[in-house]
């Protein structure tokens, strides 16, 4: 490092002790509070005297006495980690006026994580800000692992005049935040425009996706991204920007976005489930029972466009199976049956339904074993219910499903959602359906061809349990008729309709026609 200053808490000693080494300079990190409200921030104030930090101290119940009296005396000062929460969350309001308040921001703080960090990173590139780095050590462990760079300084005032200026980059690690229990989350995985890139770009909003399938999508559209588009991620949309906003998620990460799409009057894109429809240009759905939800709810048909699940043949794939990812099924005529649940096991009807068409199936053939992919509160009940005739692998990671998928014997599928993600895994697998003939099993199932459909009722149920778990060859049908229907289900595919339905959002909206008279 050629500079060093220590920005303790609220606290000048730690620089005082060091003040009479050459290339140090005085700074403090200031709590301060927006006046009649409950938020706080701290503010990087640099190159200050003991005087200034006396009355940055007495002055610190008001931001905005902070920020003249640092700009009256020409005080280089930055906000730190403006996503952290110092003493209650910030509002979008209050947000945008710090923007103004302080044009430079720390970006990169080596003691916090990337989702605290990666936010204030996409705010400062949105307004054009400054942004800065520092190891936000309290430890001594980290010292100098994340720092600022400005252009050469052979003196402290050059140095502080860069950061004036906002002449600096941050530089350096972050720390690695231990991940939650639950489906990851991706925060803020900002895509830079560059000048190769195509003239549209989408901002994606995925905060508040809880869909598996929908989140498998997000890691697709990473990976592969959308022909003719650039895009970006972001979990919270701070603030307006591209061409085309698309809502991916639910709630207020949602409605937030909305908001900010509507006055930039950028074109809003909304996917199923998202239920921000109204001020949407268009609403993607997976399927003809989507529709028929999305009209129910006041969508004009005219605003729907399909955009489909694809299917990963890495992924999901009959070579991925392991027998020790099942049961034991044993030899001989008693040779188990491995009938594999993929959900949640929620108190709804669907589990019931699944649960007393397995047990009456049993009662009739042994041979029958129940195998449930998944969690929820109604696993103590089942467990009771179903006993030595079930096996509970609990929520799997994406190896061990596709290895379960590859495994079993049959799928049971009481109910498919919008997206029917678990049907069309288990076709890619290679493994047989049998479906309740609701939602997208309908859909994607022509009964006797590439699965089963059967009416929901127990009875119906069982019966094509036995009856499938009995007949080897019609299973070997059933999931030949399944891989070929997979295989038209790409991820290509499933991109272009992306692809399209962005470009009919973004097409200028037909001209009214004029009258004549006559």
């Amino acid at each position: 490092m050629d500079f060093v200053t220590i920005t303790d808490e609220d606290s000048i000693v730690g620089c005082l002790e060091i003040a009479h080494l050459p290339h140090t300079f005085v700074s403090v990190k200031l709590t301060a509070r927006f006046e009649n409200a409950d938020q706080a921030v701290q503010i990087l104030c640099f190159g200050i005297t003991p005087e200034d930090h006396e009355w940055l101290q007495v002055h610190s119940h008001s931001v905005h006495e902070l920020a003249a009296y640092l700009d009256d005396r020409a005080i280089a000062a930055a906000l730190a980690h403006p996503f952290k929460t110092i003493t209650a969350p910030l509002t979008p309001a209050q947000r945008d006026e710090l923007a103004t308040l302080f044009p430079i921001w720390e970006t990169r703080n080596g003691a916090q994580p990337h989702d605290i960090n990666a936010p204030a990173a996409a705010f400062v590139d949105s307004v054009g800000r400054g942004a800065i780095g520092g190891s936000g050590d309290l430890s001594g462990e980290d010292i100098g692992r994340t720092w600022t760079k400005t252009p050469h300084a052979a003196t402290t005032e050059e140095l502080l005049e860069h950061l004036r200026a906002a002449r600096v980059t941050p530089h350096g690690v972050e720390r690695t935040a231990q991940a939650p229990p639950g489906p990851a989350t991706h925060a803020y995985e900002l895509g830079r425009r560059a000048a190769s890139d195509p003239p549209t770009l989408a901002t994606v909003v995925t905060g508040g996706v809880a869909d598996p399938a929908l989140a498998q999508t997000l890691d697709e559209l990473r990976a592969r991204g959308v022909p003719g588009h650039a895009i970006e991620f972001t979990d919270t949309l701070i603030r307006a920007r591209g061409d085309l906003i698309h809502l991916c998620g639910a709630g207020e990460a949602a409605a937030r976005a909305a908001q900010l799409a509507e006055a930039a009057a950028i074109p809003l894109v909304s996917s199923f489930g998202s239920g921000v429809y109204q001020p949407s240009r268009l609403v993607l759905s997976p399927s003809q029972t989507a529709d028929q939800q999305l009209v129910a709810l006041g969508v004009d048909p005219q605003r729907i466009r399909r955009w489909e699940l694809g299917v990963n043949p890495e992924r999901f794939s009959p070579a991925h199976y392991n027998p020790a990812a099942m049961p034991p099924a044993g030899d001989g005529a008693f040779a188990r049956i491995n009938l594999l649940y993929s959900g949640r096991l929620d108190d709804d009807h669907e589990v019931e339904l699944l649960t007393d068409a397995f047990q009456l199936a049993h009662e009739r053939d042994p041979r029958l074993h129940l195998v449930l992919a998944g969690e929820g509160p109604e696993e103590p009940l089942l467990r009771r219910r179903l006993g030595s005739a079930a096996t509970f692998l609990g929520p799997l990671a994406p190896d061990g499903l596709a290895q379960a998928f590859a495994s079993a014997d049959l799928l049971v599928c009481p109910h498919a959602d919008g997206y029917g993600k678990p049907i069309l895994d288990a076709q890619a697998s290679g493994l047989p359906v049998l479906a309740v003939a609701d939602g997208a099993a309908a859909e994607l199932i022509q009964s006797g061809r590439n699965g089963c459909l059967v009416p929901a009722s127990t009875l119906a149920l069982a019966e094509a349990m036995r009856s499938l778990a009995r007949r080897a060859t019609l299973r070997e049908r059933l999931a030949t008729g399944g891989l070929l229907a997979a295989r038209e289900r790409t991820w290509e595919r499933s991109l272009r309709q992306l692809a399209a339905a962005w470009s009919d959002a973004l097409a200028p909206d037909p001209a009214p026609e004029v009258a004549h008279a006559a």
